[in-house]
């Protein structure tokens, strides 16, 4: 028997449902800057069993499925491998971001990698444009305003 010590590093509140028990966990808080501790990430523990026995516990060496909760809205759920307790694999470590899990072994060996799907248009990962700019990573379609077509059309192209 062993944990898993999940550490919420969304700048939003979240809820886990893991294995589909009656209720979501706890709210864990977002990391924001606002804290005591700057944008350090709110965690908690979840237990790890060796059978379904524990609602909302990690079943060790098999998939466990995990929905994520924010903003009212729950994402597709998730099926993240969690191997059997032995070694370094006894507690793991769950990272929580807005749109990715990823859990590793207490080496700092990533075991898992999952991404988080949410509802189509619906934006649970930002407030600001420039917020979300750094959480996507940059990558946002721009689009190309009447100056860029102006050019092309000095050039002889089609305006």
């Amino acid at each position: 028997m062993g944990f898993v010590y999940v550490f919420n590093v969304s700048p939003q509140q979240v809820r886990l449902s893991i294995n589909y028990p009656p209720q979501p966990s706890a709210p864990m808080q977002g990391a924001t800057p606002n804290s005591q501790f700057p944008y350090t990430p709110f965690s908690m523990q979840v237990v790890r069993g060796e059978n379904s026995a524990t609602p909302g516990a990690f079943i060790n060496g098999r998939a466990n499925s995990v929905v994520v909760q924010a903003r009212g809205l729950s994402a597709d759920s998730v099926s993240l491998d969690v191997p059997a307790a032995s070694g370094s694999t006894a507690d793991l470590w769950l990272y929580v971001f807005s749109n990715i899990m990823i859990l590793f072994d207490t080496a700092g060996k990533q075991v898992d990698l999952q991404y988080v799907n949410w509802p189509v248009n619906k934006n649970i990962t930002s407030e600001t444009p420039r917020r979300k700019k750094l959480i996507t990573g940059g990558r946002q379609k721009v689009k190309s305003g009447g100056a860029g077509r102006r050019r092309q059309a000095a050039k002889g192209g089609r305006g």
